[in-house]
């Protein structure tokens, strides 16, 4: 159970939108800072929350400086979509290095930047980086981070049901003026209409693509950070590992694969087959925890066998 106590801190976007961010003091001597960047749907409050062992937890133990913030229109960085706030995807881009910049201000840039990116905040932290080189962000944790239902998609008969239901959902949150996931039960937070609609022409047209016609997709082939990408047998609507190791081939040999669920992964994670949400939600991933701070720690390129006894 989580017993930390974080410090609240402020940020702000140059547009002017400010971020809630928690703030946690590495356990001992500090080792490095790590962001935490959540997934749609949802806030901060799957990375961590009182009382509740955490991915969190683990990072801090391993002598990490940690900080979460709730992303833009999500949790306590509201305006939320109730309170009027609207956002797009290239927004939810640019905020990233808002954050990177946070997080080398307070630390004094005593060490490099590392990200872990759940899902959207994976995939947005990618099109940063492939647009915006930074060489402050050394290392990259992505969980269950694909655009999903790309070119990258392996099955015709499965994109086209992708996109068969991209356009029903259009249709049916047309009239509300929102993602309303709280309504269908999909998450705690509603989502921009104007998010969604980068994220429908992105399934449609099969282009991860600005809004100004910037293809995040083709700028991942400069991106320098050692990333570890984390998939799981379990995850099987968001985050397939076919779609998922497809989507990243462009990173070459700077991406370390951790496919949960299959006999390639060390240890105990070969058993480990969370779906989603569950790899950072639910205690029984622990290991998967482990492993990531290990990689942290360690400084990126290739795993820890076996994650633990």
């Amino acid at each position: 159970m989580s017993e930390l106590v974080p410090e609240r801190r402020k940020c702000r976007a140059l547009d002017g939108w400010e971020f809630d961010v928690l703030d946690f003091a590495a356990a001992g001597e500090p080792r490095g800072v790590v962001l935490c960047l959540h997934a749609m749907m949802v806030d901060r409050r799957t990375f961590w929350r009182e009382g509740r062992a955490s991915l969190v937890d683990v990072l801090v133990g391993a002598g990490l400086r940690v900080l979460v913030p709730d992303l833009r229109g999500h949790g306590e960085s509201g305006p939320t979509v109730s309170e009027g706030g609207t956002w797009n995807y290239d927004e939810l881009v640019d905020d990233i290095g808002t954050f990177v910049d946070f997080a080398v201000e307070i630390t004094g840039g005593a060490a490099p930047v590392s990200i872990v990116g759940h899902s959207l905040g994976g995939h947005a932290t990618l099109a940063y980086l492939g647009k915006t080189p930074d060489p402050r962000v050394g290392r990259l944790v992505l969980l269950g981070a694909n655009i999903w239902g790309g070119p990258w998609e392996p099955r015709r008969l499965r994109l086209a049901l992708k996109r068969a239901g991209t356009r029903v959902s259009d249709l049916l949150m047309r009239p509300f003026g929102k993602m309303p996931v709280r309504s269908m039960r999909m998450g705690t937070t509603d989502e921009s209409f104007e998010y969604w609609k980068d994220l429908r022409r992105f399934i449609l047209k099969g282009r991860w693509e600005s809004r100004d016609g910037l293809d995040y997709y083709a700028g991942m082939g400069s991106i320098e950070a050692e990333v570890l990408q984390v998939i799981s047998a379990g995850d099987k609507l968001l985050g397939r590992p076919e779609d998922g190791i497809s989507f990243l081939e462009p990173l070459g040999d700077r991406r370390t694969l951790l496919h949960l669920g299959t006999p390639e992964a060390p240890g105990v994670l070969a058993d480990l087959r969370p779906d989603h949400m569950q790899m950072v939600t639910r205690a029984e991933s622990a290991p998967l925890w482990e492993e990531i701070a290990r990689w942290l720690v360690r400084g990126g390129r290739g795993l820890l066998s076996p994650p633990c006894l």
